[in-house]
Parts: C-alpha cells; structure tokens; sequence
C-alpha cells in the first residue's frame, strides 16, 4: 500500500468519524480500533500458536484489555472461550516459571543465615545487604509485575491513535471544507485536545497559534453546552419539573465523563498501573 493510499484511508475514517457527531472523534476511532483488533485476535490470531508467541512473550495483556477480552469471549462471540483458554494455558505456564524464578532469588538470599542479616541490618553497617534485598525484590517485581506494562493491544491502539490525530492535524491544515465540518461538530475530549494541539505545534508552526485559538473557542462553546445539559437534567430531578419530556439532556451524564478525561484506554495510565 502506497503512503497517497494510506493517507486517503486515514483521511476516510476521520471523515466518518467527525460525520458521527461523537463528543470526541478521535475517541469514536479508538473504540473502533480496539473493538475491530478483538475481533482479528478471536478470528486470526488465537489459533495461531506464531501470534499467541507475542502475547506469551508480553505475559498477556494489561489489566483493561485483559477483562475486555473476557467480556468480548463471555458476551459477544459464545464459544470463543476455549481459544482464550489456550492462551491462558500458554500464559499460566509461563507465569509460573516467573514465580519460580522470583522464589529462586529468596533462595539465594536464605543462603546468607537469617541472625546474620538481622544483625547487619541493625548494626547500619550493611549496605551491601540492603542492596541485595532491594535487587532482589526489583528483581521479583521486574518478573511478575514489569511484564504487565507491555502490552500488545495498548501498543498497537496508541500506534492508531498516533495516526488519527496526526492525519486530523493535517486535515485541518489542508482542507478549509472540512475545516468548517469540524469548527460546527463537537469537538474532542481534553485528552485529545491536547494531543492534537502537541500535533500542531511540532509539524505545523505556521498554523499554530490560529488553530489552537480556534480549537479553545470550539472546546468552550461545547463545554458550555454541556454544562447547560446538566443543569437542565439537574433541574428536570426536581419533582416540580419531572414530567417535562427529556431532550438531549438525558444521556448528559454518560457524555460528560468522556468527555473530561476521554476514553478509559487512552490517558488514564491503566498500562501504567503500579506494583509496589
């Protein structure tokens, strides 16, 4: 596929995607990738021991896509759950070899008599064997936690959201006619507002300043629309007022949410989760 092909495929999908009239395009998109990369994993790629090699290597996925797939197996194609249990087969093997190799480094460390290292320890004279736990949990942490931060669907959903906001950017450099489709729309969330003002800023100087304005006065008048939404649903909870017909007020909440903080994948560090 030529880039002139690619770019036009890109420039498609944003089309379709502000065409929706979401409270965030590129969010619709994400969804969209992620839900369309569940459904090439279950038809292609579960079966396929070369595929399943990359996720055993990852030790699975991250906490979020982990239950997403779960739930896509559970609910949206039965059946499917015996392609997730050989994954899992592969990965509960590969854990435990993780286990394994964490008891080796208490192993090592029991080596050393449990008084001595009490009495290092309380002396303040061990450094060295304050190292060599510390090395040792890093070690067990590295094993069994690290591997989480790695993985396949988050890598692959921020390499498309890469290109979604890049080919917006240029999109609103390039074509005044959807310039003014995407100036009358929704906007973005505040996380991909961000992310295409970065875009803006390091391939388009010149345009910069003026779109970036434009961008904060759309942001504003759909914030503000929202914030009136929600006083409208506030008020319509009043019993005096609750039997006036809902408007577009009734599903303000569900949009809101999103649209502060945009989609749970993007931003919100779940591949980035803690272990201690």
């Amino acid at each position: 596929m030529s880039d002139i092909e690619k770019k036009d495929m890109l420039t498609i999908a944003v089309d379709e995607a502000v065409e929706k009239d979401t409270e965030c395009a590129l969010c619709w998109m994400h969804e969209k990738s992620e839900i369309h990369y569940l459904e090439t994993y279950y038809s292609e790629c579960v079966m396929n021991p070369g595929s399943r090699s990359e996720v055993i290597q990852s030790r699975g996925f991250c906490r979020y896509h982990f239950h997403r797939f779960l739930s896509f197996a559970l609910q949206t194609i039965p059946g499917e759950k015996l392609g997730l249990a050989l994954v899992l087969e592969n990965l509960v093997e590969a854990r435990s070899g993780d286990l394994k190799r964490s008891r080796n480094c208490i192993d090592d460390l029991h080596r050393t008599k449990a008084k001595d290292i009490m009495r290092l320890l309380a002396d303040g004279v061990s450094q060295a064997k304050r190292k060599s736990l510390d090395e040792c949990f890093r070690r067990i942490r590295s094993l069994i936690g690290g591997r989480e931060r790695s993985c396949p669907a988050c890598e692959l959903l921020k390499d498309h959201n890469e290109m979604n906001v890049d080919t917006l950017a240029r999109m609103l450099v390039a074509h005044s006619s959807f310039q003014e489709t995407f100036w009358n729309g929704k906007g973005l969330c505040l996380f991909h507002l961000l992310e295409l003002m970065r875009a803006l800023r390091l391939r388009y100087d010149g345009e910069f300043p003026s779109l970036s304005k434009t961008l904060l006065e759309l942001e504003l008048r759909n914030f503000d629309r929202i914030r009136s939404e929600l006083k409208e649903f506030i008020r319509k909870h009043d019993y005096r007022f609750h039997n006036e017909p809902w408007k577009s007020e009734k599903d303000v909440v569900e949009r809101a949410v999103p649209k502060l903080i945009g989609t749970y994948q993007l931003g919100s560090g779940h591949e980035e989760d803690d272990v201690v």
